[in-house]
């Protein structure tokens, strides 16, 4: 059977676009063991090319899931709002406090 971020995937161009990027941005509200198991995310990091650096923005993450990502995907790099502000405040507005830690993290290379 094909997963369904497998058929997105296909149909929408993206691993086309994958071959020819050097960054790629992803996110999960809740990184988790299933995160892995035929979500979009699992399915990036197992089919962009190895060239590819793999961001994971995650509002929350299991610390275990951290590991196997890295296990996966060697150099990927993982960003947890709630590590650097309350649940409550990330979610007011994720994408401005994403963009304000990515930010901070690339300028201080404090990526995980």
């Amino acid at each position: 059977s094909v997963l369904g971020a497998q058929l997105v995937a296909l149909h929408s161009g993206l691993l086309a676009e994958l071959q020819a990027a050097s960054l790629l941005i992803t996110g999960e509200g809740s990184l988790d063991t299933t995160s892995l198991q035929g979500k979009v995310v699992g399915n990036l990091l197992r089919t962009a090319p190895a060239e590819v650096t793999v961001l994971i923005i995650a509002g929350t993450a299991d610390p275990a899931t951290i590991g196997e990502v890295h296990r996966l995907r060697p150099g990927s790099h993982v960003l947890v709002l709630d590590h650097a502000v309350s649940t409550t405040i990330a979610l007011r507005d994720p994408l401005a406090i994403a963009i304000a830690l990515l930010g901070d993290l690339l300028e201080n290379r404090r990526l995980i």
